[in-house]
């Protein structure tokens, strides 16, 4: 992920991992592993000498990726130069946030969101043309208000749906998230298999979640087939685990049949 320069899977990534090694020391704690806790502390402090070591020696390639994300930032929000990759994202956040404030409750529709982007984005035009008064929601976004190089998605999973299906819609989501994660926690709780093997499901979504920031994977097919796979496996409901091989062995892998065998009926052929 660091030497890509993907820079959006940096923030990603560490918001990932600080999350699911919280999640695992949480774990432990509570099965009282001191052993696995040490373990745990052990991996944090190599992975933070192994980032200050990076910044410290600033190669090239990462730093400037980071130089030009920067910059590019910084000209969206004070110079507004939308014209870079990072700055028609922020612009494609904004015109999000301006779609959910023109229509907060229910937001502009679900796949509405490129098409009311246009829309707005002509209408000033149009106003600007006819010297007149723009209506106030049309007002609202970036990019010189024309629109150009925005996506049929707001480029983030949370503005997305804030846009295309307001608080509703996103409070909706949170709760499913919540809620899923809550429940991953419990059903890891409840079937305990003294391993991590049940925190999987959970941990994979906090994943997505991060991928989300960056990423409307709701609109995107498989993204969103892999996060409803793991809403299901985190489940408090679910099988119960395998237990030990003793236990399996000891008992017979079928059950004899009582009684008188029936005899098969031959079939014709046809």
């Amino acid at each position: 992920i660091a030497a890509t320069g993907a820079r959006g899977a940096w923030i990603g990534g560490v918001f990932t991992i600080a999350a699911c090694g919280t999640i695992a020391a949480a774990w432990n704690f509570h099965q009282r592993d001191r052993k696995a806790l040490r373990r745990l502390a052990a991996l944090a402090l190599i992975g933070a000498v192994t980032l200050a070591a990076n910044i410290a020696a600033r190669p090239a390639g990462l730093q400037r990726r980071w130089d030009q994300g920067v910059q590019e930032v910084r000209k969206a929000l004070q110079e507004h130069d939308y014209s870079s990759d990072t700055g028609r994202r922020i612009a494609m956040a904004q015109w999000a946030f301006a779609a959910a404030k023109c229509n907060p409750l229910f937001g502009v529709g679900a796949g509405g969101y490129q098409a009311w982007v246009n829309q707005q984005a002509a209408r000033v035009r149009a106003a600007e043309e006819s010297q007149t008064q723009a209506e106030p929601c049309s007002a609202h976004g970036p990019i010189g208000n024309s629109g150009e190089g925005v996506h049929a998605h707001a480029h983030s999973w949370f503005p997305q749906v804030l846009a295309t299906t307001g608080l509703v819609g996103l409070a909706i989501m949170l709760a499913l998230v919540g809620r899923t994660l809550l429940e991953g926690w419990r059903g890891a709780i409840r079937h305990n298999t003294g391993s991590y093997a049940e925190l999987g499901p959970m941990m994979g979504l906090i994943g997505l979640v991060a991928a989300g920031l960056f990423d409307s994977i709701s609109v995107n097919q498989q993204p969103w087939y892999l996060a409803m796979i793991l809403v299901a496996l985190c489940g408090q409901l679910r099988p119960s685990c395998v237990g030990p091989q003793t236990e399996r062995a000891s008992k017979p892998a079928f059950e004899p049949v009582s009684g008188p065998v029936p005899t098969p009926i031959p079939r014709p052929i046809s």
